[in-house]
């Protein structure tokens, strides 16, 4: 596992796409406008593709359907005031287009999202309450507030919905959809309210207690296929990492944190829990983990900035790159590359399809060698084409033959669309 910084740009820097070549950012650069680069990850070149005065970015959600990231946040209106914003990036042309929630003030800032694939519809969280900021005219002058932006409505502020309040008005830090239908939420305002809790997708209005959250620590959920992981502080000062459903995992390798400690995070990445510890000190702990294992390992102690796992962006190869929040000088972007040692390539035939037929997942998995490997476990999923971590509906799981092949069928539903499909081998 190899760990070190790519560049540095910003106050914020936020990675929102990546491909072979280019790795785009978005960031905050501290002279009142936030900024989208594009960087050579070859050469090393960073060249801004479009700026705009006001902005700032809170986290992204990808959409392969229509080739565009969708970045939640704040921008100014054509009138000045600060607002809720979505903004919808387009890799192929470099363009961006900005839409503000007119009835929302800077208290409303946008500060998570994910997209629910069964509902067609993006989950958008609200930054919290904060004493002594104008609401600038806001409807929800207190934040706390869980938002319902439908697909097709991205670009019409008008069919967004304010489905629910927290109470206390917390921050949502974080959103997690996991197979099972249920959704998690990070919940957090410095020394008032701290706690992940859950729903059912239908629902987004009664909320259940998961975990109890030391008051001010920032929580931190995420998910891949059917696996759930939830980084806290409990309220004995222990950190703690809980994932695969019920199975809760306290490391002691850990033990307890101090007052120092402001954010936990973590990510799932094949069959490595990754988690970042934020400092008052503008520094980053990074630790990591296998599924199975007893105890987390340190990737790298005391990075420059505060990492939270909104800043987390899988190329869905071998490179985790990390965003930050500046410590000394410029905001940082990391990249973590994982030695899986293994490849697994999935095949979908027919490419083509409508409602009722039947499509084949073949996966191939071998070693670095190009050798098969036989005799593993692969899980397939489903999902629509838009997600913002791989969380779709587990079509099945089998084992590699001789070959390295294993496959499944699925049925194309009633109302077909464009789907996507992945397979994960966690080692």
């Amino acid at each position: 596992m190899l760990f070190g910084e790519v560049v540095s740009v910003g106050r914020e820097v936020l990675p929102i796409y990546v491909s072979d070549r280019y790795l785009y950012l978005a960031a905050d650069t501290g002279d009142g406008y936030g900024r989208i680069y594009r960087h050579d990850l070859g050469s090393g070149d960073l060249e801004e593709v479009w700026s705009g005065e006001g902005a700032r970015f809170s986290q992204i959600a990808v959409d392969y359907l229509r080739n565009r990231v969708v970045v939640v946040g704040l921008a100014r209106d054509s009138g000045g005031l600060s607002r809720s914003a979505v903004f919808v990036f387009n890799p192929s042309s470099e363009g961006v287009d900005v839409v503000v929630h007119r009835n929302t003030g800077e208290i409303n800032m946008f500060k998570s999202v994910i997209y629910d694939h069964i509902y067609r519809r993006f989950i958008v969280g609200e930054r919290g309450y904060s004493a002594g900021v104008s609401s600038d005219g806001s409807n929800w002058p207190n934040g706390g507030g869980l938002w319902v932006i439908p697909y097709e409505d991205l670009m019409d502020y008008t069919r967004w919905v304010r489905v629910h309040e927290f109470e206390g008005n917390p921050e949502v830090t974080s959103i997690a959809l996991n197979t099972d239908n249920k959704v998690y939420v990070g919940l957090w305002r410095d020394g008032s309210v701290s706690r992940i809790v859950k729903s059912d997708i239908t629902n987004l209005v009664s909320w259940d207690i998961e975990a109890m959250v030391r008051l001010d620590v920032k929580s931190h959920v995420d998910t891949e296929g059917d696996v759930i992981l939830m980084t806290f502080v409990d309220l004995l000062n222990n950190l703690r990492a809980r994932w695969q459903r019920d199975i809760f995992f306290g490391n002691p390798s850990f033990g307890t944190v101090g007052g120092n400690v402001k954010y936990v995070s973590g990510k799932v990445v094949g069959k490595y829990i990754i988690v970042a510890i934020g400092k008052t000190s503008l520094t980053s702990d990074i630790y990591f983990t296998e599924m199975g294992s007893s105890s987390f390992s340190v990737v790298r102690a005391d990075v420059d900035g505060v990492v939270d796992g909104k800043r987390f962006l899988y190329d869905g190869r071998k490179n985790l790159y990390i965003g930050s929040v500046a410590g000394l000088g410029s905001a940082k972007v990391y990249r973590l590359s994982f030695d899986y040692g293994r490849v697994l390539e999935l095949n979908v035939s027919p490419s083509v399809v409508g409602a009722g037929d039947t499509v084949t997942l073949t996966a191939v998995l071998r070693d670095s060698n190009g050798i098969p490997v036989s005799g593993a476990r692969v899980d397939f999923y489903v999902a629509n084409s838009v997600h913002s971590s791989p969380a779709g509906r587990l079509i099945g799981t089998r084992t590699t033959d001789g070959t390295g092949t294993a496959s499944i069928t699925y049925t194309v539903p009633a109302s077909p669309e464009r789907l996507m499909f992945f397979a994960i081998y966690r080692g």
